[in-house]
């Protein structure tokens, strides 16, 4: 079965080359700071800006949420247009309190049809612009890149993203801020030891998540692979997922321990994980994208307004609405692993709506989404 989502620009030769001393990990590179997590990046900014309120759209990753809440900013939510999955120019408007931050997301690999807009609003009212470019790179619309005009974006290198290491995010700054640098300074780094075991679980993800090896076992037990890759080697820990009964009784008892993974700490991104995002960055291309050859073979429709000849989207994957899921049915007949694995409920239903900010609680097109949204693999 082909997966739902893998690395574009992983080379075998990474694993190695990202230990070597000639890539140099700079503090900040064009005014860009590494983390251990996209979320961790989020709530560091936050915190710095000190502010009380911050925009988002309802249909989003509950990490954006998490980030918020721990920098005890109070949430309003906007609901998105059904052409790009973001927020409109319309739903700012109509808000009854402008917030002090707004996060514009790149719903994978879409720039916001109303990008421009929604800068000059901003700039406007003096809200502080956030872009979530986590799903997003390279893509462009009006000859404007995604990420380049917000005060400050947001990136994360999960096994999902453009780019990965297995656990890691940035954040860039359109202007040098020496304050938010001196601040960044003071963190600590991550654990070099952990970073090397990071590396090594993109390795298996990298050799083991392809057509010819995928199994479901591997996703439902990722937890487990991802434990057991601390003490031993990708080939063994494959070979002990292959076995259905002994990757049960071993999955019980991780549960037990309740194996976590990623560090809530704020810490600086180890250099070695940033050497392996560089990497991956430096081979970029935009035409290695398989998405218009899967729109074309299986006669899928795009909204009409994605198809404007000043928009130039990199997928990160294809994304569409399947009301009727015969699209999805489609797919998996040909062994092709897709559905809506990353946000399926609203933040809107997680978090109540706080009245003293919100003009409205219908979030109908994000209700929408969560429920028919497509992800299809492009890679």
């Amino acid at each position: 079965m082909k997966y739902r989502a893998k690395p574009k620009f992983v080379l075998n030769t990474d694993f190695l080359e990202a230990f070597n001393p000639v890539q140099k990990n700079k503090k900040a590179t064009n005014n860009e700071l590494f983390f251990n997590s996209g979320r961790n990046g989020l709530t560091f900014l936050l915190k710095f800006l000190k502010v009380k309120s911050v925009g988002l759209q309802s249909f989003n990753c509950i990490a954006v949420l998490d980030a918020i809440k721990k920098a005890d900013c109070n949430p309003i939510y906007f609901d998105v247009k059904l052409s790009d999955f973001s927020i409109s120019i319309e739903e700012l408007y109509k808000n009854k309190k402008d917030p002090d931050v707004l996060i514009l997301t790149h719903y994978q690999g879409i720039p916001n049809l109303d990008y421009l807009e929604i800068v000059e609003y901003c700039k406007s009212k003096k809200i502080i612009l956030i872009e979530d470019i986590a799903q997003s790179h390279g893509s462009n619309i009006n000859g404007l890149i995604v990420g380049s005009q917000g005060d400050y974006s947001i990136c994360s290198f999960a096994l999902d993203k453009p780019f990965t290491c297995f656990e890691g995010g940035s954040l860039r700054m359109k202007q040098k801020n020496d304050a938010l640098l001196e601040q960044y300074s003071k963190l600590s780094s991550e654990n070099n030891k952990k970073a090397k075991i990071d590396i090594k679980k993109v390795k298996f993800y990298h050799f083991f998540y392809t057509e010819k090896n995928y199994s479901k076992n591997l996703e439902n037990k990722k937890e487990l692979w991802e434990f057991l890759l601390h003490y031993f080697t990708i080939h063994s820990v494959f070979r002990i997922m292959k076995s259905k009964l002994l990757s049960a009784i071993l999955y019980r008892l991780i549960k037990v321990f309740k194996y976590k993974s990623a560090s809530e700490e704020i810490l600086r991104l180890s250099k070695f994980k940033i050497n392996l995002v560089r990497l991956q960055r430096g081979r970029f291309d935009f035409n290695k994208n398989n998405a218009f050859k899967i729109i074309q073979d299986f006669n899928i429709t795009l909204h009409k307004d994605l198809l404007r000849k000043d928009l130039n989207i990199y997928w990160n994957r294809l994304s569409v609405l399947d009301k009727s899921g015969e699209l999805s049915k489609k797919f998996r007949q040909n062994k092709v692993d897709c559905g809506n694995y990353n946000w399926p409920q609203p933040l809107h239903t997680i978090n109540n709506v706080n009245k003293q900010f919100q003009q409205t609680n219908k979030f109908v097109n994000s209700e929408l989404a969560s429920n028919y949204i497509l992800n299809i693999p492009c890679w």
